[in-house]
């Protein structure tokens, strides 16, 4: 084969084989709240795909163990799980698609992992399982009973994922970042105070329009 059409069959293939790969190859977790309301929105996108070991999601069994290492600082409460109050958050692996019922940590972990509950279908398993070569996708938006002061604010990059019952020096390499955006200090009341003044504001255009003679109809 002539060089060049031997150079166009081999970037047609490396183009298919870019393809065939996830679009972002990392999840996406966004977590949104104003300070004081006891609520924060989770917003999941994104995909990663799994390597170095299986592994599995907890299902929603009232606890979190394991999940993705953060690092200590991130989140700041003690472990629990956090079930959703709302949601239309899913969990897609390979060709099965699970609904994201809860998020939570485990802080007696000193690397903090976080991770999430899926809900099962099958009550008796351990949770469900990905494999490497998977390729996990997250999608949707939850709302969680947990305040935004609780978490670290800003970007948290976690390439491991791992159980308790893991190696901690054999994790599953499925990378995700994390991202909380808490508003600044003073920001709401500066907001509520602006939107004060234009009201005022309004309300002395109207009045200055209304004293203006010849605007009476009389």
């Amino acid at each position: 084969m002539p060089a060049r059409p031997l150079l166009r069959a081999i970037l047609a293939a490396a183009s298919l084989g870019l393809a065939a790969l996830p679009a972002q190859a990392l999840i996406v977790v966004d977590i949104t709240g104003a300070p004081g309301s006891g609520i924060t929105t989770w917003t999941f996108s994104g995909a990663s795909e799994v390597a170095a070991r299986n592994n599995f999601f907890d299902d929603d069994d009232g606890e979190i163990d394991g999940g993705w290492i953060v690092g200590p600082g991130f989140y700041l409460d003690q472990e629990e799980s956090l079930s959703f109050l709302s949601s239309t958050a899913t969990a897609t692996i390979g060709a099965d698609v699970f609904a994201i019922a809860a998020v939570g940590a485990a802080n007696q972990d000193p690397q903090n992992d976080f991770g999430l509950a899926l809900e099962d279908m099958d009550p008796g398993a351990q949770g469900v399982a990905f494999r490497v070569g998977d390729i996990v996708r997250l999608d949707g938006s939850a709302v969680a009973p947990v305040d935004i002061t609780r978490f670290a604010p800003g970007v948290t990059d976690a390439a491991f994922y791992k159980r308790q019952t893991a190696l901690p020096a054999n994790p599953t390499q499925l990378a995700a970042r994390f991202r909380v955006d808490v508003p600044l200090p003073g920001a709401l009341p500066l907001l509520a105070t602006g939107a004060a003044l234009l009201g005022l504001g309004g309300l002395g255009r109207g009045a200055r329009r209304r004293a203006r003679p010849g605007l009476s109809g009389a």
